[in-house]
């Protein structure tokens, strides 16, 4: 009887030891590990399984998984039913490297201001410029998008386009769009 529990007391080790969860705060990540192993047609379950469970989810309509880095940067995975980016974040929010694109052009203010209409839908916006890097409104939306030169597109959105602003990176309007 006695061996009996023991070896089912190993067993229950060996399982356990293979299904840990792993913190992805506690797990020492590097750019370099999602830059390499990161993958577009990647599960929910495989990037758990690969880096951990995200620090955080701060999206609003897709996920967007937040990694704490061990140089206190971040990548952010934007996640639907596919990965529809990954970007490297600075401490404020800033992008520093794009992992996988969302788009395959790249955002500038001759693209918003060819391509932005005062009646497009939210909907119609994301199929043109890709998910806003964030939404910084309190009322109403304020969806930002960083331009390559890292400037910003504000579109101001309730049920329409309210405004749309190209701003510079201390927050000052450049132009106004719409």
């Amino acid at each position: 009887m006695k061996s009996k529990i023991y070896l089912l007391s190993f067993f229950l080790v060996v399982f356990c030891s293979c299904v840990t969860e792993i913190d992805s705060t506690k797990h020492g990540l590097k750019y370099s590990d999602f830059e390499n192993k990161l993958k577009p047609d990647m599960t929910y379950n495989s990037i758990v399984a690969i880096f951990g469970v995200p620090l955080k989810d701060i999206g609003s309509g897709i996920h967007i998984y937040v990694y704490q880095l061990a140089d206190s940067s971040e990548i952010w995975i934007g996640y639907s039913d596919k990965i529809l980016y990954a970007r490297h974040m600075d401490e404020n929010g800033q992008i520093i490297n794009t992992i996988i694109g969302d788009k395959g052009y790249s955002l500038t203010y001759d693209y918003f201001k060819a391509n932005l209409k005062p009646d497009m839908t939210y909907n119609s916006i994301v199929t043109k410029f890709g998910t806003p890097l964030k939404d910084i409104g309190s009322g109403i939306h304020i969806y930002v998008y960083q331009l390559t030169d890292s400037s910003e597109i504000w579109i101001g959105y309730s049920d329409k386009i309210l405004y749309a602003r190209h701003m510079d990176k201390n927050g000052q309007i450049i132009e106004n769009l719409i």
